[in-house]
């Protein structure tokens, strides 16, 4: 038996609360277990000591639950993939799945470890409702051309909006037959109808997710929880629209890049992101804040939103997502849009 790190059987069971709380029973019993486990000096504290000094940030419930995902949907783990309903299998028996985990991790903790050093990334798409509606705004006060700048984009999937279908409340937006469609993403007051031409699209992130390939697609899709079965579908059909018309993500600094930001006098530029504020380091958080500032100065245009997200929202997740946009008549540092139950 190894020694519990102190402060990991804490994190652990806090994700399991969120899980339970955000619709994913299956790592609510997972986690829990794996807290009881960590506690008791067990194969996962032996896996977790490397990370004994984590904290919040560093997600580490999210990289074990994220790396026995990975080896399932490499078809490495035939006894968890059992388990596992985004492989076909069943989550309706928890003692099962922890029985088979730890005898996995007894076995093959090797393997796993390294597994854990990959940041987690979900690029999840249901985020996307928030922007549709910005959008509808913007289309009714007559800004129908469009450039999209998104900061912590990852795969940069949500740049791809306007190729999905979002309904709820008020008329569907988007075209019809996509392959990606945010079901009931709006409800209270519906934006205002209306469409828009996207005509750029940019991403920046420290580091991007190339969707095109095998290896970036497998990231993302082992972040999704393994029993959120649309979620995981969702993805899947976004990664095919990616693939299909790749958008373009640059490495590097958001505050980089919207320090190299120039209005398009052809298009209003609408900056944006989603579960991605948290993790900016404070100088640059102010750097971005003072080139909004900057940008606000140059005649930009603010329009408010609401939306439901038909994603997950957990720590780490995130539960709002914020946008801006420069360009045109007013324009407001990142603010949280309001997110309805």
């Amino acid at each position: 038996m190894g020694v519990a790190p102190p402060g990991l059987p804490r994190l652990l069971l806090d994700q399991a609360g969120a899980c339970a709380a955000n619709g994913s029973p299956m790592y609510a019993a997972l986690l829990e277990r794996a807290a009881a486990d960590c506690a008791a000096g067990g194969v996962v504290a032996d896996l977790l000591a490397p990370w004994a000094g984590a904290g919040v940030g560093d997600a580490v419930p999210l990289r074990f639950t994220g790396a026995l995902h990975r080896l399932v949907l490499e078809r490495r783990a035939p006894e968890l993939a059992l388990h596992y309903p985004s492989v076909g299998g069943s989550a309706a028996d928890p003692d099962g799945l922890w029985d088979a985990v730890r005898r996995l991790l007894a076995a093959r903790g090797d393997e796993v470890a390294p597994l854990l050093d990959s940041v987690p990334q979900t690029n999840e798409v249901g985020r996307a409702a928030a922007l549709a509606g910005v959008l509808r705004h913007l289309a009714a006060r007559g800004e129908r051309r469009v450039r999209l700048v998104e900061l912590g984009a990852s795969a940069g999937l949500n740049l791809l909006v306007d190729r999905f279908r979002v309904t709820g409340a008020g008329q569907p937006w988007g075209p019809e037959g996509s392959p990606v469609v945010l079901a009931d993403a709006w409800a209270g007051d519906a934006p205002p109808a209306g469409q828009v031409e996207v005509v750029d699209r940019l991403g920046v992130d420290l580091a991007p997710v190339d969707a095109t390939s095998p290896q970036g697609r497998l990231l993302l899709t082992a972040y999704v929880w393994a029993d959120q079965v649309t979620r995981f579908e969702r993805l899947r059909a976004a990664l095919e629209l990616a693939r299909r018309d790749p958008p373009r993500v640059v490495r590097g600094s958001a505050a980089d890049l919207l320090d190299a930001l120039e209005p398009d006098a052809s298009a209003i530029t609408v900056v944006w992101h989603s579960v991605f504020w948290q993790y900016v380091a404070p100088g640059e958080q102010q750097r971005l804040r003072e080139r909004v500032d900057a940008l606000l100065r140059r005649d930009a245009l603010l329009t408010p939103a609401s939306r439901r997200e038909p994603a997950t929202r957990a720590p780490g997740a995130g539960s709002t997502s914020s946008w801006s946009t420069a360009v045109g008549g007013r324009c407001s540092a990142p603010r949280p849009l309001t997110a309805c139950p």
